[in-house]
């Protein structure tokens, strides 16, 4: 996502650059203690941006991009561990779900208890791997 044109990185840069344009317009007068001052403000100003640069981590990703192995380990790694995370959760997510619905079928609920059987049923024939008959 990039920046557009007045917008920085941190909340309420964007006033301090506003207020140092207009610090900047407001001084009509010329000679060496404005140069001076303009040479610590561009000094200060720079200083600002490496800090900003080196916080936004730009190396690291110019070092992956120049070396294609360590981004598609570091890819391939992600997306191992992302799939993992997710067949973990799917699984308790469902064993949660079917827990749940045994408790409701065993409440002998007229018409949601027959309902919530069947779904217990197919559900567990499918983890058996046998066939509803």
């Amino acid at each position: 996502m990039g920046l557009g044109m007045g917008e920085t990185l941190h909340d309420g840069s964007a006033r301090e650059d506003q207020q140092d344009r207009e610090d900047r317009s407001g001084s009509g007068a010329t000679g060496r203690g404005d140069t001076a001052a303009a040479a610590a403000d561009l000094a200060k100003r720079l200083d600002t941006l490496a800090v900003r640069i080196e916080a936004s981590r730009i190396a690291e990703y110019v070092e992956l991009l120049h070396h294609p192995r360590k981004l598609l380990m570091s890819s391939l790694l992600t997306g191992i561990a992302r799939g993992i995370g997710i067949t973990i959760g799917v699984t308790v997510f469902a064993a949660v779900l079917v827990q749940l619905l045994r408790m409701l079928g065993a409440l002998n609920l007229p018409v949601i208890g027959d309902w919530i059987a069947d779904i217990v049923e197919i559900v567990e024939s499918e983890l058996d791997g046998r066939r509803i008959g």
